[in-house]
């Protein structure tokens, strides 16, 4: 049989310098991003976990009862947390997607299987979406932890100190507990929301078209468009992830563990609170997704194009 002489397609991630100014491009577009729209973020863990204090209170209500009750920073109540979650997520996001498509485009996945490009990036997107959430589940699951605080004397205390204590209390696979229900929401999610962004680039400006000659506002614009439409598809799964994390809140509290399963949580929440109460803060999230995500693929394909990272199509 005759070997296939072509040569193989040049790596673009054998560069450490490239690589590392990629991740810092999409950790820093995490940071910034997230940060931005912190409040929101706290208010809607709020409003998922059932805190009675702001159920039924306005989005403004909620901002101004907050800072009158707990003090201005409360805002940004976990928002330590969240940026050390976010930045190495949204960098290994970012990152990975691109890798993904490289890995695809190197075994020749796309010809073999007649693949087109949506369902390449759709693929790509999710695995992208998994590894990360993955890699940062244990600093999500502290962010949630921190947010629903409305209690000055909580025994959680900082990032690394409420890793540690559930650690010390229920043990490791504690740190991830949801984490299933994580993956099922993230990758859809990831995998739409980065899909629907290239999707939206091509078809303004073509496959093949030099991506990072496009201006920052076309990015901020696609890049809210993607965030969403991909969260309006997945939202319940996120809305449970909060309501399973929680319960280490909560139990822990009373000095007691206790094991759940997603389907059974699913069924206990539908039967007694309804269908639509998985899209409970589904309002505030577009003023939370569209922005950061908006922000997010803004600032990163801004400092890529600052540093020579290029994308693959």
């Amino acid at each position: 049989m005759k070997k296939d002489s072509s040569p193989r397609p040049v790596s673009p991630f054998v560069s450490f310098r490239k690589n590392f100014l990629s991740l810092l491009s999409g950790a820093t577009a995490g940071a910034l991003s997230r940060s931005a729209v912190a409040p929101i973020e706290r208010l809607i863990i709020l409003r998922q976990t059932k805190n009675q204090k702001y159920l039924n209170l306005s989005m403004v209500s909620s901002l101004s009862l907050m800072s009158k009750t707990e003090g201005y920073l409360s805002l940004f109540k976990g928002n330590g947390a969240n940026c050390m979650r976010i930045a190495p997520f949204q960098a290994i996001e970012f990152f990975t997607f691109e890798y993904y498509k490289y890995i695809l485009d190197l075994v020749g996945f796309k010809n073999h299987y007649r693949m087109n490009d949506t369902s390449r990036y759709l693929i790509c997107g999710a695995l992208a979406g998994m590894t990360a959430s993955t890699l940062v589940y244990p600093i999500d699951l502290c962010k949630t932890i921190l947010a629903v605080q409305t209690q000055t004397n909580s025994k959680y205390k900082g990032i690394f100190g409420t890793i540690y204590l559930v650690f010390k209390e229920q043990g490791f696979f504690a740190l991830y507990k949801g984490w299933g229900a994580s993956l099922i929401g993230i990758a859809p999610y990831a995998s739409l929301k980065l899909t629907f962004f290239q999707i939206l680039r091509n078809f303004f400006y073509g496959k093949h078209f030099d991506k990072r000659k496009i201006g920052s506002s076309m990015n901020l614009a696609f890049g809210a468009v993607a965030g969403c439409l991909a969260v309006t598809v997945t939202y319940p799964t996120d809305f449970l992830r909060r309501r399973m994390q929680v319960r280490i809140f909560e139990t822990s509290n009373h000095g007691h563990s206790e094991k759940i399963k997603f389907g059974d949580l699913v069924t206990s929440i539908v039967k007694k609170e309804g269908f639509m109460v998985l899209y409970t803060g589904l309002g505030a999230t577009y003023l939370k997704v569209m922005p950061s995500t908006a922000l997010a693929f803004a600032i990163n394909e801004k400092l890529k194009r600052w540093f020579g990272v290029q994308s693959i199509n």
